[in-house]
């Protein structure tokens, strides 16, 4: 989680990174209020 954050304030080409991670992961539940949930 702290990976997303960071990567996203370093770099703004983390952003689709950031996306496919969460494609790839669906254990992923935990979201913040500004990620919408891709599972639903």
């Amino acid at each position: 989680i702290k990976t997303r954050a960071v990567s996203a304030k370093q770099m703004p080409m983390s952003i689709p990174v950031q996306l496919l991670l969460l494609f790839a992961s669906n254990q992923v539940g935990v979201v913040e209020p500004n990620l919408v949930c891709l599972d639903n």
